[in-house]
């Protein structure tokens, strides 16, 4: 998110939103199942929210985490074969 132009700030609260279990559920392929975020507009300003909690509008971003944890675990196994 810091490489997209948002401040350390803000990526801070975003990553406030996640609970551990969005980060540790599997689904039946044993793959992660972890919902995405997005960040939406406000008359006070931005604030991130799991997509799902708001069907009816769009974000102006999302944060993907199935992709970023699915990258994170194929670094480790890269990893561990050195």
């Amino acid at each position: 998110m810091v490489e997209d132009g948002f401040t350390a700030k803000f990526v801070s609260m975003v990553l406030q939103e996640i609970e551990d279990h969005d980060l540790l559920d599997l689904n039946y392929r044993d793959e992660s199942a972890a919902p995405d975020i997005g960040v939406f507009r406000s008359s006070e300003g931005p604030f991130a929210q799991l997509i799902a909690a708001r069907p009816n509008e769009e974000p102006y971003y999302v944060l993907k985490l199935r992709e970023l944890i699915r990258g994170v675990d194929t670094q480790i196994l890269s990893d561990q074969k050195k």
